[in-house]
């Protein structure tokens, strides 16, 4: 099933629940996207993402996660056959790994531990996308595209807590005031295949 099959169905889903006139109310409510795990719900999270970007006109941006292994053929984006493996597996084996990423101004972000509740960063917490500091190999933008795709891993997502107003307490000419950068992660990792078995 390829993505434009799970987005065909949605719509036809949408038109059995929703009448145009009901779905022309929803859109004046501000909507908010979340990008949950396995194969299904990461192409849902974008979806919805795409539509709130649309609903606001601001540009939307995505990237995939890359392979920096020491081997041939590595340091390129996940392929789609990869993404959807890591998608499908359990998150303590990949390290909780996020295969495809996006950002829009006014991108509404989850976050999910407790590392920097003075930055209203706590679990299940959120944040607003304000900027993104982007790779000084990116290709510029193409503004006749539906979307940007970024061919390099951006170096920072800049967001501002919903819940906590921090102030100055960042110093940078790339971090507006009240808010605080978020720097991707490399995640390392291993899976195996177990044997196959055949019952009679």
């Amino acid at each position: 099933m390829t993505d434009a099959d799970v987005e065909t169905i949605i719509d036809t889903i949408h038109s059995r629940v929703c009448s145009p006139e009901e779905i022309a109310k929803l859109l004046e409510l501000s909507p908010r996207a979340v990008v949950l795990r396995n194969v299904l719900k990461p192409i849902l999270g974008m979806y919805l993402a795409k539509n709130h970007a649309r609903q606001l006109g601001v540009r939307f941006t995505c990237w995939r996660a890359r392979d920096y292994g020491e081997y041939e053929g590595a340091s390129k984006a996940l392929t789609s056959e990869v993404m959807d493996v890591l998608g499908a597996l359990d998150s303590s084996l990949t390290g909780k790994l996020d295969t495809w990423l996006c950002f829009f101004v006014g991108c509404h972000y989850i976050t999910t531990t407790n590392d920097l509740p003075e930055l209203g960063w706590f679990n299940n917490g959120t944040c607003v996308g304000v900027k993104l500091l982007l790779d000084h190999r990116e290709p510029a933008d193409n503004p006749a595209l539906p979307f940007r795709r970024l061919l390099y891993t951006p170096l920072a997502v800049i967001v501002r807590p919903s819940l906590v107003d921090i102030g100055d307490i960042l110093v940078d000419e790339n971090v507006p005031s009240g808010c605080f950068p978020v720097i991707p992660v490399n995640t390392s990792f291993t899976v195996s295949c177990k044997a196959h078995v055949t019952c009679d």
